[in-house]
């Protein structure tokens, strides 16, 4: 999986691209969260119209949910915009039924249109 991270004024761009795997996104994951610029609390726009998650396993799933769990407080309760390619949505919501819903003060929604993601993030909490 490949990705970047770039901070933007009001919120934080990560971009994915490749196959997802578990261990991939926590990479990215752990990437975010050391960042220079990265604040507890923070915005952040997931746009992962590029990736392919057809080969996630429930256990991949596991291993995110634990990482959510463990950096709660890194993480903190900001808003995350998931930004799939248009027609997957469904899909991507049926991945994230797999085991137990992720416990976490973050605000998640997921789009497949990038306006209704940006326009999300920017209505404030």
């Amino acid at each position: 999986m490949k990705y970047s991270i770039k901070k933007l004024d009001d919120y934080y761009l990560v971009t994915t691209s490749g196959e997802m795997f578990g261990d991939g996104f926590l990479v990215m994951a752990k990437d975010l969260l050391s960042g220079d610029c990265w604040k507890p609390n923070g915005d952040v726009l997931f746009d992962h119209r590029d990736l392919d998650f057809s080969c996630v396993t429930t256990s991949d799933i596991e291993k995110i949910r634990a990482f959510h769990e463990e950096h709660e407080h890194e993480i903190g309760c900001g808003k995350s915009a998931i930004l799939v390619k248009s027609g997957l949505l469904p899909d991507w919501k049926c991945l994230w039924e797999h085991g137990e819903k992720i416990k976490s003060d973050n605000i998640v929604e997921a789009f497949d249109d990038y306006e209704d993601a940006i326009n999300w993030l920017n209505i404030l909490p």
